[in-house]
Protein backbone atom coordinates (compact mmCIF):
# COMPACT_ATOMS: atom_id res chain seq x y z
CA UNK A 1 0.00 0.00 0.00
CA UNK A 2 2.97 2.37 0.86
CA UNK A 3 4.85 1.86 -2.21
CA UNK A 4 1.24 2.46 -4.40
CA UNK A 5 1.04 5.99 -2.08
CA UNK A 6 4.58 6.47 -3.25
CA UNK A 7 4.00 5.88 -6.95
CA UNK A 8 1.16 8.02 -6.84
CA UNK A 9 3.31 11.01 -5.46
CA UNK A 10 6.23 10.64 -7.88
CA UNK A 11 3.72 11.09 -10.67
CA UNK A 12 2.13 13.64 -9.46
CA UNK A 13 5.55 15.62 -9.34
CA UNK A 14 6.30 14.22 -12.40
CA UNK A 15 3.20 16.01 -14.10
CA UNK A 16 3.81 19.28 -11.68
CA UNK A 17 6.97 19.16 -13.65
CA UNK A 18 6.09 18.57 -16.94
CA UNK A 19 3.60 21.79 -16.98
CA UNK A 20 6.21 23.77 -15.49
CA UNK A 21 8.34 23.23 -18.27
CA UNK A 22 5.74 23.23 -20.63
CA UNK A 23 5.06 26.42 -19.62
CA UNK A 24 8.44 27.93 -19.20
CA UNK A 25 9.44 26.67 -23.14
CA UNK A 26 6.16 28.33 -24.16
CA UNK A 27 7.98 31.57 -23.83
CA UNK A 28 6.26 34.06 -25.74
CA UNK A 29 3.33 31.55 -27.73
CA UNK A 30 -0.21 32.67 -27.44
CA UNK A 31 -2.88 30.33 -25.89
CA UNK A 32 -6.00 30.36 -27.25
CA UNK A 33 -9.10 29.03 -26.28
CA UNK A 34 -12.68 28.69 -28.12
CA UNK A 35 -15.11 28.89 -25.67
CA UNK A 36 -17.89 30.76 -23.97
CA UNK A 37 -16.38 30.07 -20.40
CA UNK A 38 -14.13 31.91 -18.82
CA UNK A 39 -11.14 30.36 -17.56
CA UNK A 40 -7.91 31.44 -14.96
CA UNK A 41 -4.81 31.51 -16.55
CA UNK A 42 -1.77 33.11 -15.46
CA UNK A 43 -1.49 33.26 -11.91
CA UNK A 44 -5.23 33.61 -11.39
CA UNK A 45 -6.07 36.48 -13.74
CA UNK A 46 -9.54 35.80 -14.56
CA UNK A 47 -9.51 36.33 -18.60
CA UNK A 48 -12.51 36.26 -20.89
CA UNK A 49 -11.64 33.67 -23.55
CA UNK A 50 -14.64 34.03 -25.80
CA UNK A 51 -15.64 31.75 -28.35
CA UNK A 52 -15.41 31.30 -32.64
CA UNK A 53 -17.93 30.79 -35.46
CA UNK A 54 -17.59 28.92 -38.83
CA UNK A 55 -18.66 30.12 -42.10
CA UNK A 56 -18.05 27.89 -44.66
CA UNK A 57 -14.59 26.83 -44.36
CA UNK A 58 -13.40 29.41 -42.57
CA UNK A 59 -13.31 30.52 -38.68
CA UNK A 60 -14.27 33.79 -38.57
CA UNK A 61 -13.12 35.37 -34.99
CA UNK A 62 -16.10 36.79 -33.16
CA UNK A 63 -16.60 39.37 -30.35
CA UNK A 64 -14.76 38.23 -27.42
CA UNK A 65 -12.37 36.16 -29.09
CA UNK A 66 -8.95 36.86 -26.02
CA UNK A 67 -5.02 35.82 -26.45
CA UNK A 68 -3.63 35.11 -23.84
CA UNK A 69 -0.07 35.75 -23.80
CA UNK A 70 1.54 32.95 -20.97
CA UNK A 71 4.73 34.51 -20.44
CA UNK A 72 2.78 37.95 -19.40
CA UNK A 73 4.09 40.28 -21.97
CA UNK A 74 2.49 43.13 -22.57
CA UNK A 75 -0.80 42.98 -25.53
CA UNK A 76 -0.09 45.23 -28.31
CA UNK A 77 -2.51 48.15 -28.37
CA UNK A 78 -3.32 50.60 -30.69
CA UNK A 79 -3.78 54.41 -31.60
CA UNK A 80 -6.71 55.89 -33.40
CA UNK A 81 -6.17 59.52 -34.57
CA UNK A 82 -8.82 61.89 -36.14
CA UNK A 83 -6.81 64.06 -38.42
CA UNK A 84 -9.80 66.57 -38.87
CA UNK A 85 -10.80 66.81 -35.47
CA UNK A 86 -6.81 66.86 -34.05
CA UNK A 87 -8.20 64.11 -31.29
CA UNK A 88 -5.90 60.89 -30.59
CA UNK A 89 -7.28 57.87 -29.55
CA UNK A 90 -5.01 56.10 -27.97
CA UNK A 91 -2.86 54.26 -26.86
CA UNK A 92 -5.74 51.96 -26.11
CA UNK A 93 -4.66 48.83 -24.52
CA UNK A 94 -6.10 45.48 -26.44
CA UNK A 95 -5.63 43.27 -23.46
CA UNK A 96 -9.71 42.63 -23.48
CA UNK A 97 -11.94 43.70 -26.27
CA UNK A 98 -12.60 47.80 -26.77
CA UNK A 99 -15.79 49.04 -27.87
CA UNK A 100 -16.25 52.34 -29.54
CA UNK A 101 -19.45 54.91 -29.76
CA UNK A 102 -20.83 57.92 -29.50
CA UNK A 103 -21.19 60.19 -26.40
CA UNK A 104 -24.84 58.96 -25.98
CA UNK A 105 -24.04 55.09 -25.62
CA UNK A 106 -22.55 52.51 -23.44
CA UNK A 107 -18.84 52.19 -25.69
CA UNK A 108 -15.81 52.02 -23.71
CA UNK A 109 -13.97 54.74 -26.16
CA UNK A 110 -16.66 57.50 -27.03
CA UNK A 111 -15.60 59.05 -30.32
CA UNK A 112 -16.77 63.07 -30.06
CA UNK A 113 -18.77 65.41 -32.50
CA UNK A 114 -20.63 63.00 -34.65
CA UNK A 115 -24.28 62.39 -34.89
CA UNK A 116 -23.43 59.56 -37.69
CA UNK A 117 -22.02 57.55 -35.21
CA UNK A 118 -24.28 54.37 -33.01
CA UNK A 119 -23.41 54.06 -29.26
CA UNK A 120 -21.97 50.90 -29.68
CA UNK A 121 -20.62 51.44 -33.47
CA UNK A 122 -17.63 48.92 -33.60
CA UNK A 123 -15.41 46.58 -31.62
CA UNK A 124 -11.48 46.13 -31.68
CA UNK A 125 -9.68 42.89 -29.91
CA UNK A 126 -6.96 40.43 -30.64
CA UNK A 127 -7.05 37.58 -32.62
CA UNK A 128 -3.60 35.24 -32.62
CA UNK A 129 -1.72 38.06 -31.74
CA UNK A 130 -3.74 40.54 -34.28
CA UNK A 131 -5.90 43.32 -33.29
CA UNK A 132 -9.04 42.94 -35.21
CA UNK A 133 -11.98 45.66 -36.31
CA UNK A 134 -15.70 43.89 -36.32
CA UNK A 135 -18.96 46.40 -37.09
CA UNK A 136 -21.38 45.87 -33.70
CA UNK A 137 -24.30 45.89 -36.14
CA UNK A 138 -24.21 50.01 -36.23
CA UNK A 139 -26.59 51.82 -38.09
CA UNK A 140 -24.50 53.28 -40.48
CA UNK A 141 -21.51 50.85 -40.89
CA UNK A 142 -18.02 51.02 -40.54
CA UNK A 143 -15.61 50.75 -43.23
CA UNK A 144 -12.00 49.86 -43.10
CA UNK A 145 -9.83 51.69 -46.28
CA UNK A 146 -12.84 52.32 -48.00
CA UNK A 147 -14.76 48.98 -47.72
CA UNK A 148 -17.66 48.24 -45.68
CA UNK A 149 -16.85 45.43 -42.75
CA UNK A 150 -19.14 42.83 -43.35
CA UNK A 151 -16.95 39.87 -40.96
CA UNK A 152 -13.59 40.39 -38.69
CA UNK A 153 -10.93 42.41 -40.19
CA UNK A 154 -7.02 42.25 -39.03
CA UNK A 155 -6.03 45.74 -38.64
CA UNK A 156 -2.60 47.09 -39.14
CA UNK A 157 -0.64 50.83 -39.13
CA UNK A 158 -1.92 52.97 -41.82
CA UNK A 159 -5.43 51.71 -41.94
CA UNK A 160 -8.09 54.16 -41.74
CA UNK A 161 -11.34 53.43 -40.21
CA UNK A 162 -14.57 55.30 -41.54
CA UNK A 163 -17.70 55.72 -38.99
CA UNK A 164 -20.32 58.17 -39.81
CA UNK A 165 -18.56 61.17 -41.04
CA UNK A 166 -15.11 60.72 -38.90
CA UNK A 167 -12.22 58.89 -40.43
CA UNK A 168 -9.63 57.20 -37.95
CA UNK A 169 -6.04 56.59 -39.04
CA UNK A 170 -4.53 53.66 -37.05
CA UNK A 171 -1.29 53.29 -35.61
CA UNK A 172 -0.69 49.34 -34.30
CA UNK A 173 2.34 49.29 -31.08
CA UNK A 174 3.48 46.45 -30.31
Amino acid sequence: MEYIMLAMLILLLLMIVAMIIFVLWSGNRTVNQYSRSKSFINRGVDVDLGHMINEGSDFIPTDGVGTVYVSGIQSPEVKLYDRNKGIDYGPVSLESPKTFGSMSGRAEIRILYDNYISGMHFKIYLYNGMPYIMDLQSKNGTRLNGEVLKTPVAIKTNDVIQVGATYLYVTVLR
